[in-house]
């Protein structure tokens, strides 16, 4: 408790997708705004009491559009 997730590299589409997920999806976590863009930080401020079930979508439209617009560059599809 109280302890911090650090993610580097925020820029990536795959850290981006593991940010957004805690975000929506973990209220134990708080989100804390530092300088450096490229860092996202996360501080444990509580227990993980969701149901097992418990789920929401954490796509966010610029992540979406980026990875759409990435796939057709190179040729790939979204399955």
């Amino acid at each position: 408790m109280g302890g911090f997730i650090v993610f580097h590299d925020t820029w990536m589409r795959s850290t981006c997708m593991v940010e957004s997920f805690v975000k929506k999806n973990r209220t134990d976590f708080k989100y804390i705004r530092v300088e450096d863009e490229n860092l996202g930080v996360f501080q444990r401020v509580g227990w993980d009491n969701r149901d097992w079930i418990h789920f929401k979508e954490f796509y966010t439209m610029k992540s979406y559009n980026k990875f759409q617009v990435m796939a057709e560059l190179i040729g790939q599809k979204d399955e």
